[in-house]
């Protein structure tokens, strides 16, 4: 939700609460965990803290790219990681 208010000038506000209802009704009530070995892969290939790791590796799992502001996560996990302008110019 944060990064949609964000960016929410450019984006109407239909764009907005289509986009909150969409995500919403995506995640549901689910609760992912990483898989720990994943992220000790992550973090040795990466550098990324542990914290950081677990989303690269939740992301990698899903096979969907992880959008980010985290500039740690952007410079280590390029493979995977864009920034909002970045997914917006896509």
């Amino acid at each position: 939700m944060s990064i949609l208010l964000k960016y929410h000038k450019k984006m109407s506000d239909e764009e907005i609460l289509r986009s909150l209802y969409l995500a919403k009704s995506m995640m549901g009530k689910a609760d992912y965990d990483s898989n720990i070995h994943e992220v000790y892969r992550v973090v040795n290939e990466t550098k990324c803290s542990a914290y950081d790791s677990c989303y690269v590796a939740l992301a990698e799992e899903h096979r969907v790219k992880l959008i980010t502001t985290d500039g740690g996560i952007l410079a280590n996990a390029k493979h995977i990681a864009l920034s909002p302008e970045q997914f917006l110019a896509a």
